[in-house]
Parts: C-alpha cells; structure tokens; sequence
C-alpha cells in the first residue's frame, strides 16, 4: 500500500492534479452525489466538495483513508463527506451518485482489473446517465532506439562489469523484465500503434486484434517496446505520458527489451504480437513475439523473439504457483495465521503479541517487536 509520502508525491504531481482539477469542475454540477473509488487522502473527494458537491463518498483499502475526516472538517465539509476504508467491491453505499472519479492506474492502467472495477462500480454505484471520470484510456506501443539505455539496463552489470566477474546467467531473465521508461527522445521511434483502448463510460477493453506491423524506411537498430498512454478525463479535457510530452511524474512509460537489438535495413517488415493477462500479484503478465520480415511478401522471419515476463521469474516463483503444489508454511507463515486466530476470537493486541512472542521467541527481540508485528497485521486485516 502507498505511504503518506507517496500520497504526498502524487499530489504534486501538478500534471496530474491540474488535469483533474479542471475535469471535476467542468463535470460536477451543485447538489450532486459523487463517489471516489481508491479515493486515497481524500485529494479528489476534496475538489468534489470544493466544486459544489451535496456529499461525496470516498472509497479507499489503505487505512490513510482514516486520515479523511478531519482534513474534511478542516475544510468545512466534516458533514459531506464519508469515508469509507474497503475495496469497492466489497462496500455498499445509501444512495446513488452524479458522478464517479477514480484513478487506480500504477505505471500503466492496469487493463482488465481497472475496467472491472469501474463496472462493477458503476452497476452498483451510479445513477443512469451518471458521469465517469476518467472516460478513456488509450495504450500505444512504439519500437524505439535507445543503446545507451539497453547497455545501462539491460548489459550492464550483468554482461559488462568493473570486477570483469562473469554474471550473465541471469540474462534470461534480465531479458524478459518489464522496465521503467528513461528516455523523454528516442533515437529511433516508429509511428506509434494503439495497442489497447480502456473505455470506462462504455465498461469495455479491447486489445489489438492483430499483430502490429511497421514498415522500416531507413536502417534502425531498435531495442524495446516503449508502452504508454493517453487519458482522456472528461470531454477534451486529458493528459499523456508519451514521450516528449509534459508527463504526469506518477506515472511510468514502460519498456519491453528485446532479446537482442535489432540491426534492421530499409523495407524490412516488423511484427509485434504482445498480450497482457492478470498476474496473481497486483501486475500484469506480458508476452511480447517479435518477428522481422526481409519485406512484405516474406513467408519466415529472419528474427524470431518470443519473450514473457513469466521468465523473468525464478523456477523456484513458478513452481510455488502451480495447482500442484504442495506449500509448507514458514515459521513467519504460522506466526501470522496463529495471531489473526487470536485476533477474531476478540483479543486485545497486547495480549495477542504476548501471545504470538510465547509461541514464536525465534522471531521477535523483545515484547515491542512483537506488539509491531501483530499491531501491522491489525491495520491490514481488522476493520
């Protein structure tokens, strides 16, 4: 979960914030109801109040949503705002709203969980006709030209390293990670491709239905797929992170390596075939086929990258992922099982860290050690 000083970044962000800003006011309207889904502090739910909302209810899991109430009684709103800590899912509400906000992006909109949480929201949530902001996301891949980057990132120290210690076992895997995006301007960018478009108005996400193909004009040397987005928040009003162009800083371009730069000739033909899926973290997992064609009519690739972030995971990740297997708890395992036990059956947090530093002296120093512990797993799990 995001910590105050996180929050506190991203309400710096003025890219982001002014974006918003400017939605909120254009779209809520006096005596409407508004609802924040992943509301935060309470930042948007705030400007609602500010533009002339009847009550606004903020929605967030992160227990600083805690924090809510008196920054709203600190502003006059104490009696127009309610805070709810829950995933909206989970959280009913006492009437229906005007209009939703949410901004659950991390580094890129996390696709078909973002799209399933403003459905479910908005059937549950929203009157007919009800406004949504953000109303789009459009996802673009480019295939750029950055060296200096894949040496830095990609080669470096792995490949390439001041011992001259031999590390490149791990490239594998280097190989297929997902990394942040540096570079504001590409020495090689080919016309950008919309890969996936997340209308929230509409509850529906497309992706790419074919490849996408680009024709080289002139010798490239290419080595990553860039991924970005633009937002559209409400009407013309949006913002992107393209590069080049005034980003939002909380959010993230992301690159896709490839599994060796690609030394291309005029006329030559480029595919890229990527997927995205739910990961069972809160990421995504990526498959990226990358494919180059002498020309058009070429019947084989002279190239033929297929890549996933699935490789980028040791064995040892996937093998504990599978149906099949068999897990053994660890001590720290069994230490938080036995506390949250202690906890339903209604025991106060010092005698459940009495408790658990009894059954586990392996695992904590000293009685304040343990009372940190199950007091951490009290702010997570108890309501």
């Amino acid at each position: 979960m995001y910590s105050l000083q996180q929050y506190g970044h991203m309400i710096r962000d003025t890219v982001r914030i002014t974006a918003y800003e400017q939605a909120l006011r254009r779209a809520i309207k006096p005596g409407d109801v508004v609802v924040d889904v992943g509301a935060g502090t309470g930042i948007f739910a705030l400007m609602a109040c500010q533009y002339g909302a009847r009550h606004v209810y903020a929605i967030e899991p992160n227990p600083l949503i805690d924090l809510g109430p008196a920054m709203a009684a600190a502003n006059g709103f104490g009696d127009r705002m309610t805070f709810i800590r829950g995933m909206s899912s989970q959280v009913e509400l006492p009437e229906r709203a005007d209009v939703m906000i949410g901004d659950l992006r991390g580094r890129l909109p996390p696709f078909q969980l973002m799209v399933d949480a403003f459905v479910d929201a908005r059937a549950r949530y929203l009157k007919p006709g009800a406004l949504v902001i953000p109303q789009r996301d459009t996802v673009y891949a480019a295939l750029v030209g950055a060296p200096d980057t894949y040496t830095n990132e990609i080669l470096k120290p792995w490949v390439q390293n001041l011992a001259g210690v031999k590390m490149d076992t791990v490239m594998s895997i280097i190989r297929n990670s997902v990394l942040p995006d540096p570079i504001d301007h590409p020495q090689a960018l080919l016309t950008p491709q919309v890969f996936a478009t997340l209308d929230y108005d509409a509850g529906t996400l497309a992706f790419a239905a074919q490849p996408m193909r680009w024709e080289v004009t002139q010798p490239e040397t290419l080595h990553f797929v860039a991924l970005w987005f633009d937002a559209v928040l409400f009407e013309d009003i949006g913002f992107s992170n393209a590069p080049g162009a005034k980003s939002p800083q909380v959010y993230q371009r992301l690159l896709l390596p490839f599994q060796a730069p690609l030394a291309l000739a005029a006329g030559e033909i480029v595919s890229l075939t990527l997927t995205v899926s739910p990961a069972l973290s809160n990421d995504h997992t990526y498959v990226w086929q990358t494919q180059v064609f002498a020309n058009a009519e070429a019947p084989k690739p002279r190239i033929d990258f297929k890549q996933s972030t699935l490789f980028a995971t040791p064995l040892t990740g996937v093998r504990k992922r599978s149906a099949n297997f068999v897990p053994t708890v660890k001590i720290e395992g069994k230490a938080v099982a036995r506390a949250l036990v202690l906890m339903q059956d209604g025991t106060a947090l010092s005698s459940v860290a009495g408790n658990i530093a009894a059954e586990f002296p392996a695992l904590f120093r000293d009685p304040a050690e343990a009372l940190s512990f199950v007091a951490s797993l009290s702010q997570q799990y108890s309501s």
